[in-house]
């Protein structure tokens, strides 16, 4: 009864938007900036960049639909009628809403790796008594979502007192010794600046919570998860790094089956595309502009050298260091 009022509300909701000219066709994406105070402040940076990456691809396009900041809620907004409505959504939660019958209108397209990450105290043994309690983020969060279908296969989430701060405040307490594990969903293995600094002073550690024996567990009960690793940094050391095992969902984009098929292939192809294929394309659209100018120069230079390897001097240190032909000097002795 309360997701069906919390469904039928998202609609309205969609729908005074599109009224108010909000989510009206528009000839650029945009973003609906309406930032959700319980979110997690730490990796929604992650989601963030990506959103305004999505956006920019978008701007491209006609009729582009309109950006929602990543966030379960917008799914809500996603799977109502109104399909001008978009999300970076994850896809573990889109199929336990799919199970009991409300994301059945959102399609998911892309697979950018999203891992958990359980931090605790460096040298905390895990056990199901030594958890007392566990932050598993901001309640409107992915990670608590993500923590709430996990906590089928692993008793100790299930048993143990739940916190839902999230962010900084949550490490802090694990550090504190005032809870004893706290969860951070890795976006395509990039940790958030606060949860890196963290890890690098040796203020936490990853726990070895999660293994291959909770996706097979997780299968069984048709859960979508799989093994996966998140690239750490070492403690105290400012360039080392390891890499540690965990399960996985991903992430993609969620959009209504109704959305524009071309501006949907359009997003996901600019997800397909990581920053090492950005980075090549800035770097040859700067080649392109500085080659004639580097071309030009190399040749002045060039022709500067070939210049000064024709005098004298340089012949005869060149000789004596071995390299090219020695110079044939005249004979003593005059010929007959």
């Amino acid at each position: 009864m309360r997701s069906e009022w919390r469904h039928k509300n998202a609609a309205l909701f969609g729908a005074a938007l599109w009224l108010s000219g909000v989510v009206a066709p528009a000839r650029a994406a945009s973003i609906l900036d309406q930032p959700d105070l319980d979110s997690p402040a730490i990796n929604e940076t992650v989601l963030s960049r990506m959103t305004t990456s999505l956006s920019r691809h978008l701007k491209a396009g006609s009729n582009a639909p309109t950006l929602v900041a990543s966030s379960p809620r917008a799914l809500d907004l996603v799977s109502s009628s109104i399909p001008a409505l978009m999300t970076l959504a994850q896809r573990d939660v889109v199929a336990a809403r799919f199970q009991v019958g409300i994301g059945a209108t959102v399609e998911v397209y892309g697979r950018i790796p999203a891992c958990v990450l359980a931090l605790g105290r460096p040298g905390w043994s895990l056990g199901m008594a030594s958890a007392r309690s566990i932050d598993v983020g901001a309640r409107q969060g992915w990670t608590v979502e993500t923590i709430n279908i996990l906590s089928k296969v692993e008793p100790l989430l299930a048993s143990s007192r739940i916190e839902y701060r999230g962010g900084a405040r949550a490490l802090d307490r694990v550090q504190n010794g005032e809870d004893d594990i706290a969860f951070v969903i890795v976006y395509d293995d990039t940790l958030d600046p606060v949860t890196r600094a963290f890890l690098k002073d040796g203020s936490l550690s990853p726990i070895p919570l999660f293994g291959a024996s909770h996706v097979l567990e997780a299968s069984k009960l048709g859960l979508r998860y799989q093994s996966g690793q998140i690239t750490v940094p070492v403690a105290h050391s400012w360039w080392r790094k390891t890499r540690f095992e965990t399960i996985c969902t991903t992430l993609g984009v969620a959009a209504n089956p109704a959305a524009d098929a071309r501006i949907v292939e359009t997003a996901v192809a600019s997800l397909t595309s990581g920053p090492l294929d950005e980075a090549m394309a800035s770097f040859e659209k700067l080649w392109e502009k500085v080659q004639p100018e580097y071309d030009a120069a190399i040749e002045k230079l060039s022709s500067a050298f070939s210049d000064l390897a024709d005098t004298p001097e340089l012949k005869d240190i060149a000789t004596n260091l071995g390299f090219g032909a020695p110079q044939k000097k005249p004979g003593l002795v005059r010929a007959e």
